[in-house]
């Protein structure tokens, strides 16, 4: 199966929760990856808790193929994880300023391109993004 990094929670669903994720790809090959209170909610037995990212990554991008390859270079990206309790996020203590793995989207992996959404898959995440 594919590590979620939740697995200790047992069965879990994971949807967006809110928040915004803007990629730019330039035609020079720069990346600039933006999220705005970006959120991640895994429903779980033990309950829903919601994964916030907020900040800016910029790197590289390159196409070879049918395989594109995104390089993080730096990263600004805040984290900060709840726990979902009456309808009200509690936040636990442990995030915070650091340098992530955005796992789901750096690496190597196929990719596809509509007039309206583009698609990535990388270590078997698929990212899908609508197009402006």
């Amino acid at each position: 199966g594919t590590d979620t990094g939740f697995e200790e929670l047992g069965e879990v669903t994971v949807s967006h929760g809110g928040g915004s994720f803007v990629v730019e790809m330039s035609a020079d090959g720069s990346y600039v990856g933006t999220r705005d209170e970006w959120k991640i909610r895994i429903e779980s037995d033990e309950g829903a808790f919601v994964n916030m990212l907020d900040g800016t990554e910029t790197g590289t991008w390159s196409v070879d193929g049918d395989t594109l390859t995104i390089s993080s270079d730096v990263s600004d990206i805040t984290v900060s994880f709840s726990a979902e309790v009456d309808g009200v996020l509690q936040e636990l203590p442990f995030g915070g300023t650091q340098t992530t793995q955005t796992r789901a989207f750096t690496g190597s992996g196929g990719f596809s391109c509509s007039d309206d959404s583009f698609e990535a898959t990388f270590d078997g995440f698929t990212s899908v993004f609508s197009r402006s």
